[in-house]
């Protein structure tokens, strides 16, 4: 098992259970264009979930936040740092309905004051136009 607490380091927590690895903002940024290319490809709607974690004078419990993380999202998707202080979950095949779904969940596994704001984005973007219920506004776009 390798962990390491430095933000943007690859960290793989408890492989025996997880079988997952958390990636790196070059990672991510190098998955989310694949989704890109293959949802512009086949048509199928893809989410970008994204998890702010709250400044604050004492460490992030890290670890506790990517397990928690890591037992809800579904083999298929993705999950990294995208910035210093922003954890990405790509999700194929995923509506903005389903996303919202998790983003619900997720808000309930952490307080505000680990993780200040979950925003939840889809492509290619709904037409709609509607707004989408949330804390912080979960709605986007990914350009």
């Amino acid at each position: 098992m390798h962990e390491n607490n430095k933000r943007g380091d690859i960290i793989v927590v408890n492989p025996d259970t997880l079988k997952k690895t958390f990636y790196t903002p070059e990672q991510m940024q190098h998955i989310l264009n694949r989704e890109r290319a293959r949802s512009d490809r086949n048509g199928r709607q893809f989410s970008l979930m994204l998890l702010e974690i709250a400044p604050k004078s004492t460490p992030v419990p890290v670890r506790e936040i990517i397990e928690k993380i890591m037992r809800r999202v579904r083999c298929t998707d993705e999950v990294g740092w995208l910035s210093q202080n922003c954890i990405g979950i790509i999700m194929p095949d995923t509506s903005e309905p389903g996303a919202l779904t998790v983003a619900q969940y997720m808000e309930q596994a952490f307080n505000v004051e680990i993780v200040s704001r979950i925003r939840v984005a889809s492509y290619p973007s709904r037409e709609s136009g509607e707004e989408s219920p949330s804390r912080e506004n979960y709605s986007g776009t990914i350009d």
